[in-house]
């Protein structure tokens, strides 16, 4: 049974999660960074309350309050999308396969296909998602989906064939709504004329997937589209932080291929606005999990290009975020301090073990969200994987 949100904010005043962890921090930010363990722990919990948070038709539901045990009716089609995209980015670092990732990825495919519309636009025919809004598509939702197919097929390439038409269905909306001389149109319109519009966090979600797709089909069009892009954002000085997450990860994987000189310092020089923008922030008690997502993907951009004192800058900042995000992440044994008006605080349990894992998106908000959870995941995977070279097994 679902709940209205508007139900649970009318009650509560406030709520506190009390963890078994301690995190002592003043000026210089004292704290003792995850260990490999505990970075392994977290990705494994996150990993499982996603596959929890998934429903027999491969729909996710978007929203939990833990301790009534209630999802919430809201919905969003690219956070959606966005669970496809964690469990494809741990899935082609999983050392085992493992079936439950593995089944759950092919029921969101086959709900995300089954809520999809065919379009023409541009010269291109394509498919784009469209579940939350009947009459329009978002291209970061789907992008994030194409993305979440290619590492699909990468990690299970036995299933290639099978969603091949799918993947250039896709890719053919991400061509279609380009502008050529900027970056993406943000929504697609069935029933109006389009708009040129743009959407930071589209920008860099639509980077992504072409510098995703050309990796799969390494056609030269897409690599022209991809420099045009590049440039653009480069040449933007109005650098906006929806930009940062996804367009990190996209240079992070172009780096890779391509050493370009710009790509460092575009990274760094974004990054270390990212930073200096947070650094207010230090004592927050929301979650900042994006945001550190895109400092750990610009870290392998720049690991290699910078002095062992500006690596213990950066990896300094992502430690610390690391913790203090890890907060966010109920636990077993963890509880929850609530408050009603002019009442005292009392300490309650999460109702069900499907608490676990997901990642609260404040100290003080009572909600779990997948979206928050998928952010955290990938913060604590890449710098797991990526950046300590550790291995994951989430069958361990």
């Amino acid at each position: 049974m679902k709940l209205k949100k508007i139900l649970i904010l009318v009650a509560l005043i406030s709520i506190l999660a009390i963890t078994n962890q301690s995190l002592a921090l003043n000026k210089v930010r004292i704290y003792e960074p995850l260990n490999e363990s505990q970075l392994n722990e977290t990705i494994i919990l996150g990993h499982e309350w996603l596959l929890n948070a998934q429903d027999t038709d491969g729909h996710f539901n978007y929203e939990y309050i833990p301790f009534l045990n209630r999802f919430t009716d809201d919905d969003n089609m690219v956070r959606q999308a966005g669970v496809l995209y964690i469990l494809g980015e741990i899935a082609i670092r999983d050392e085992v396969v493992n079936e439950r990732t593995r089944d759950a990825m092919i029921n969101a495919i086959k709900f995300y296909k089954n809520n999809s519309r065919s379009g023409n636009y541009q010269g291109y025919t394509f498919k784009c998602l469209n579940y939350t809004s009947k009459d329009n598509c978002q291209i970061g939702g789907t992008s994030l989906a194409l993305i979440g197919l290619l590492d699909f097929v990468k990690a299970y390439p036995g299933y290639k064939i099978e969603y091949a038409d799918l993947i250039d269905d896709y890719k053919d909306f991400i061509l279609a709504m380009n502008l050529q001389v900027s970056g993406f149109r943000n929504i697609y319109y069935f029933n109006r004329s389009q708009d040129s519009s743009e959407s930071p966090f589209s920008n860099g979600e639509g980077l992504l997937a072409l510098v995703r797709y050309y990796k799969y089909n390494p056609d030269p069009e897409i690599k022209e589209l991809i420099d045009q892009n590049f440039e653009y954002n480069y040449n933007n000085k109005d650098r906006d932080a929806g930009f940062y997450l996804w367009g990190m990860t996209a240079i992070k994987d172009l780096y890779k291929s391509e050493k370009k000189p710009e790509y460092i310092e575009f990274v760094k020089d974004f990054t270390d606005e990212a930073i200096s923008k947070k650094s207010s922030l230090n004592r927050s008690n929301k979650n900042l999990c994006a945001y550190i997502e895109g400092v750990v993907s610009a870290y392998s951009v720049l690991e290699e290009n910078i002095s062992e004192e500006e690596k213990a800058i950066y990896l300094d900042e992502i430690d610390y975020w690391l913790v203090r995000n890890k907060r966010m992440q109920l636990e077993p044994g963890d509880r929850m301090l609530m408050r009603f008006q002019d009442q005292r605080p009392y300490a309650l349990k999460p109702k069900s073990v499907n608490a676990y894992g997901g990642f609260l998106t404040a100290l003080d908000e009572p909600v779990q969200r997948i979206d928050f959870t998928q952010h955290c995941v990938s913060a604590y995977l890449q710098k797991f994987v990526d950046i300590d070279a550790s291995t994951l097994n989430t069958l361990n």
